[in-house]
């Protein structure tokens, strides 16, 4: 049961109900101090009618604080009564006769998941001092207490933290009594959540992470078979081994397809672009609707073929834009960039596609990674002949270079950030970010690049805006002992990510190395959270979330 500010509920309770909730009450008091986990219909103590009535109601959403630190001062305050005062870095609750002293604290940690929050108090004989939590889930502060000492609030993130992430905690005192809280401590870990979905032989290859229907699914490469295999999870956040299934997409028996992967939702079902190895082609496959009792069947198509070479098809990125699947890849022949549009919404058929010419000035294409920008298709690629990252918005005729002077980029992904502009994340020679101040990027000076991670032997990365956000994932090696790998973690605590300061890092995954992860890595928002997938060094692929904010 809830303890509602009187402005917002009328409580009311039985005389039976009331007996038995001071009884609760004596005993929740006599082992107070002691952590316990949180039950949101434990009994609650019986609240002194001063402290009940006389704390504000909890904060409405504030936008993300910049408060991170594990640790805050009790003078650091996000608002209190004209009686709560300084006391150097603590905070004195200098209640009245009849009249209570009271602070709110604030607390935010954007990367990582509270545990708990431990409230220190400083207290002399007979004093007391009020604790609640504001619970969201109800607009309503959770009282405990009496307290005389130190207590730690097991922490629901569900309830417990706004839509920006943060936690608000308050201390009351009443009645003359006049405690300290000295400080607010907070146990905050990281949670991300590993399943291994596919371990048959070497797989996990190329992957690409996206959202079916509101359900993360992963194409990836089947090595030991050249095949092109799909998984799917039964859940929104496919953190269980149980979720997931798998499926064979396209197999090639005595051939190799499936490289190069790029998995989206077109038309209400999961399609793939992809590379054949064998034919040297661009190839498209999407699941067809399931028709019960027969299952789910995939029809397969080659959209573009080496008639005039030896390769197309490389690098492949699927985007829908206005309604039909867009298809960006390299032509490894004449090191072009090009592009090829469906007619039909599903683009079933071999019929529906026509290719074009992108770019085609010098070597250019590798990399490329497609999205739909103000409702017009844009994309990214390496300049390999003119050393720079490039950007394409195809309503411009000319391309855009983001980044200059670079020896190699790799690992080239598009977003939409928030605000509905472009940004791009990429390795070279350290993790990069470049983010666009206007809508659609087609002048250079509209671009302005940040490292965000320097001396990296990581040769892949992947961005995503998750919960508004931009978030990088990316691989970090120890060059030196070339053992372990670790998968880095980055996420902005603004939806611009503009200012280096608004970068946190973090190790996520940490595995062991033993060779080289360019393609095989990538991250989407899933549930609201990151999640991302990878392959490991014994050729498994792996899908981790972050069950965190």
């Amino acid at each position: 049961m809830k303890y509602y500010n009187p402005e917002s509920k009328e409580v009311a309770m039985p005389l039976l109900r009331l007996i038995l909730v001071v009884l609760f009450a004596y005993l929740a008091v006599a082992c107070s101090s002691a952590e316990r986990p949180y039950d949101k219909n434990a009994p609650k103590p019986t609240i002194p009618a001063t402290v009940f009535a006389g704390l504000p109601p909890i904060p409405q959403s504030h936008g993300a604080s910049t408060v991170t630190e594990e640790q805050v001062s009790g003078n650091d305050t996000f608002s209190r009564s004209s009686n709560a005062v300084d006391n150097t870095w603590k905070l004195d609750l200098l209640s009245g006769t009849n009249s209570i002293a009271w602070g709110i604290w604030q607390l935010n940690s954007p990367l990582k998941y509270f545990d708990s929050i431990e409230v220190q108090v400083e207290a002399t004989p007979g004093e007391e001092v009020w604790l609640a939590l504001a619970d969201f889930s109800l607009g309503a502060w959770d009282f405990a207490g009496p307290f005389t000492e130190d207590h730690t609030f097991l922490i629901n993130e569900a309830l417990h933290r706004d839509a920006d992430g943060n936690l608000y905690v308050a201390a009351i005192a009443h009645d003359g009594d006049q405690p300290t809280v000295s400080r607010l401590v907070a146990a905050i870990e990281d949670t991300w959540v590993t399943v291994t979905v596919d371990m048959d032989g070497n797989v996990g290859a190329f992957p690409s992470l996206a959202l079916i229907n509101g359900r993360p699914a992963i194409s990836y490469y089947d090595s030991t078979n050249g095949d092109l295999k799909y998984a799917l999870s039964s859940t929104a956040t496919g953190s269980a081994p149980g979720d997931w299934s798998v499926t064979t997409v396209d197999t090639g028996y005595t051939s190799d397809v499936g490289q190069y992967t790029s998995l989206a939702e077109v038309h209400g079902q999961p399609a793939i672009s992809y590379y054949d190895a064998d034919g040297e082609a661009l190839r498209y496959a999407r699941r067809n609707l399931a028709i019960p009792p027969n299952p789910a069947t995939w029809t397969r198509i080659e959209v573009d073929t080496n008639d005039f070479g030896t390769a197309v098809g490389m690098y492949s990125s699927l985007a829908v834009v206005n309604d039909r699947p867009l298809i960006s890849y390299y032509d490894d022949t004449y090191n072009d960039l090009r592009h090829a549009v469906s007619t039909t919404a599903s683009g079933t058929s071999a019929d529906d596609w026509t290719t074009y010419i992108t770019e085609s000035s010098g070597e250019v294409g590798e990399n490329c990674s497609l999205a739909m920008v103000d409702g017009v298709a844009a994309v990214s690629y390496f300049d390999d002949s003119g050393c720079r990252l490039m950007y394409r918005w195809f309503s411009n005729p000319s391309e855009v270079a983001i980044d200059s002077g670079l020896f190699s980029v790799s690992g080239i992904s598009l977003a939409i950030r928030s605000n509905g502009q472009p940004a791009v994340g990429y390795y070279s020679g350290g993790l990069q970010y470049a983010y666009c101040t206007t809508d659609h990027g087609t002048a250079e000076g509209d671009w302005t690049t940040l490292e965000i991670d320097s001396g990296l032997t990581s040769r892949a990365a992947n961005l995503a805006v998750i919960d508004g956000r931009p978030a990088l994932c990316y691989w970090s090696t120890d060059e030196g002992a070339q053992e372990k790998a670790t998968v880095v973690f980055a996420w902005s605590t603004t939806a611009s990510g503009a200012n280096l300061e608004d970068w946190q890092v973090t190790d996520a995954i940490v595995i062991d190395w033993y060779g080289f992860f360019a393609q095989h890595l990538s991250m989407a928002e899933v549930d609201g959270k990151p999640g991302l997938c990878y392959q490991t060094e014994d050729a498994h692929l792996v899908y981790a979330i972050r069950l965190g904010r």
